[in-house]
């Protein structure tokens, strides 16, 4: 993108979101039939036109409902053709005169009035436009369609006076007129890019012409998978990255330079690994080691070796499916259903652990099994452990007891944790299989988890965090631009990491970059009960030696709670309050406190609602969007400010 001097965007569903308009012109065609007499309700007809988008998808022929309106005049000829010959009695005199085309023309006319709805710009949209102009850039707007309608959404949407030239019409097509824009400002293919929410109009265009192409994966289009010759140069999810990726690029920090790398485990880190895709092509995951619960437990307690799960969920967020085999990458997926009847002893199990698990009992190396697993996948990255050798993350509580094991640190119902530290695993098996040794296991019935306890009144002796990290790892941290640190459980999958010398000192070593912590949006029983977001961070800091933790991390990113009392909001409610009922509530941002702490961005990074958030566990949270929170990382890592992503300023309302 360095050579970028102009970018061209397309109108509806890249700045603004189409769907409101969408869904109040089949509301306006549902009335419509209603009205007339062919269909007995409004409601029923909405869902008719609802399902045949579902069967035609949102985009066929010079017209997105031709095929709709099609079928349901063809529907409306053979079942009412008394209704439709009235409304049509006067035309039907004309010999020549089709009535299932002329009543399509007429959904179509009342589809499209050119009157517009109460429309908005994307949350960041304003912001973008606002920053490229800033930054030098020629804008231009290109929207081809009923030129009065479209005239009304650029005025409704206020967008007019951030371009250059605004290009609203019908045809031809979109390769003409980015074609002509190239001819008529002097600018070569490669000094422009086009961006645009469909690949098979705008990027297509763009990539016949060897334009740079952005798609805006995002609204009605984004499940497309793009055919032969529509593949985009970059895919984002919200405007704001393609600032971000302009100032990157201008700063000389283009995906093959910017070198970023991500500390974690557990669900946070392939989100995070997931959303700088489109800034780095190399990214570095350092991966926490320690788990023992579910299938990573059983496998570590059966085989010996170190746990695969947290490996595995690097693996798959960096994993190219265009390049890797879709059987492997399916089957590596795979996880068994969590029933005993379908799956027996693998409930709840993944191939892909027991594929890593095969390959380190081949190797006889864990380094070496995640580099070949990493090559099966054409992962683009590398993928190290934080250890080198087998540990274990063990903790001293507040009551001065101890908890041994990762699933024993994270278990809830325990006096709060005081300090994390690193054993060996071979250390820690000598003791428990000790005659008479202070450390004894028991399986829990209901969870099936391993549990270490202590005999009491016994001392454990277990020399701590004696181990190493990866050169690689070691040296990754230090010359990364960005280290990321979270989101995740805040001992089992960040702290844990931060235990290994090795990387404590790599972080401290560090003299240029940013190193960014990610903090939870929810807290986690057992290891956050009722933490404020400086309590996360000071958990993590006093890890660190005393006199130099505050060198460890430059900035910090914590959730806007804010966003949870908008009308947006409300499918989340449900989901809330059984967390509360669960012990977990809302991470609060407690301005005074971190504000003399640390440097500190507050904003939105809560990931789309769906569905499937309703049937998690006890043992899920709130999760982050891989895109905002990468986004607001490399911005402020360029000196950008972080954006609404949101739409908090759109929602004054609360309900």
């Amino acid at each position: 993108m360095q050579k970028i001097r102009a970018i061209i965007f397309d109108l509806d569903g890249t700045l603004f979101d189409l769907n409101p308009l969408v869904q109040a012109a089949r509301k306006r065609v549902a009335t419509f039939l209603y009205t007339h007499s062919f269909f007995a309700s409004q409601g029923y007809a909405f869902k008719r036109l609802n399902a045949l988008e579902r069967k035609h998808g949102p985009y066929y022929s010079s017209s997105p409902y031709y095929f709709a309106f099609y079928d349901i005049a063809k529907a409306l000829q053979k079942d009412k053709p008394d209704t439709l010959s009235h409304f049509f009695k006067k035309r039907l005199k004309d010999p020549e005169f089709d009535p299932v085309e002329a009543f399509v023309h007429e959904l179509e006319r009342v589809y499209n009035i050119e009157g517009v709805e109460d429309i908005t710009p994307y949350p960041d949209a304003l912001q973008t436009l606002r920053e490229l102009r800033n930054a030098g850039y020629r804008l231009f707007l290109v929207t081809l369609g009923r030129s009065q309608r479209q005239q009304n959404k650029i005025d409704r949407l206020g967008i007019a006076p951030y371009f250059d030239r605004i290009i609203n019409e019908g045809p031809p097509a979109h390769e003409y007129w980015l074609n002509e824009l190239c001819q008529t400002n002097n600018l070569k293919p490669e000094e422009m890019a086009v961006v645009g929410d469909r690949t098979h109009d705008e990027i297509r265009a763009g990539n016949r012409l060897g334009l740079t192409t952005v798609w805006l994966r995002r609204g009605r289009f984004a499940d497309e998978e793009p055919a032969s010759g529509e593949r985009p140069d970059y895919e984002i999810r919200f405007l704001a990255q393609l600032s971000t990726l302009l100032h990157l690029s201008r700063m000389g920090k283009t995906p093959d330079r910017f070198r970023i790398a991500v500390i974690g485990g557990g669900t946070g880190l392939p989100t995070v690994l997931r959303g700088v895709k489109p800034y780095t092509e190399s990214p570095t995951a350092v991966v926490a080691v320690t788990d023992t619960g579910a299938s990573s437990g059983r496998i570590r307690w059966n085989l010996g070796v170190q746990p695969p799960g947290d490996i595995r969920n690097a693996l798959t967020a960096l994993a190219d499916p265009d390049s890797v085999s879709q059987g492997l990458y399916r089957v590596f997926h795979h996880r068994f259903p969590n029933s005993e009847q379908e799956s027996g002893i693998f409930k709840n199990d993944h191939i892909g652990n027991f594929l890593v698990a095969a390959l380190t009992q081949q190797l006889g190396d864990f380094n070496e099994a995640i580099q070949t697993a990493s090559e099966m996948l054409h992962v683009k990255g590398t993928i190290l452990p934080s250890s080198l050798s087998n540990v274990d993350i063990c903790a001293e509580l507040e009551d001065g007891t101890h908890r041994y094991t990762e699933w024993m640190v994270r278990k809830p119902g325990k006096p709060p944790l005081k300090h994390a530290y690193l054993v060996s695993n071979d250390n820690l098996l000598t003791e428990l299989n000790r005659k008479n040794g202070p450390l004894y296991s028991v399986t829990d019935a209901e969870t099936g988890q391993v549990e270490v306890h202590a005999q009491p009144d016994r001392k454990v002796n277990l020399p701590q965090n004696q181990v190493q990290a990866p050169a690689k790892a070691v040296q990754a941290i230090q010359d990364a631009d960005v280290v990321i640190i979270g989101p995740g459980s805040l001992y089992t999958s960040v702290i844990t990491n931060l235990l290994v010398p090795d990387i404590q000192q790599a972080l401290l070593n560090r003299t240029d970059g940013k190193t960014i912590y990610v903090c939870n949006i929810v807290t986690q029983p057992g290891q956050a009960d009722n933490f404020v977001a400086s309590d996360h961070l000071r958990a993590i800091l006093n890890h660190f030696p005393e006199d130099q933790r505050y060198r460890a991390i430059d900035h910090m990113l914590v959730q806007d709670p804010r966003v949870f009392q908008t009308a947006k909001s409300r499918p989340w409610r449900p989901l809330l309050r059984q967390f509360q009922k669960d012990g977990k509530v809302l991470v609060e941002a407690d301005t005074n406190t971190l504000d003399a702490l640390i440097p500190w961005t507050r904003a939105d990074f809560v990931e789309e609602f769906n569905s499937e958030v309703m049937s998690r566990g006890v043992g899920d949270f709130i999760s982050h969007d891989s895109a905002k929170v990468a986004d607001a990382i490399c911005r402020i890592y360029c000196g950008l400010p972080v954006p609404d992503y949101w739409g908090l300023s759109n929602e004054p309302h609360k309900d």
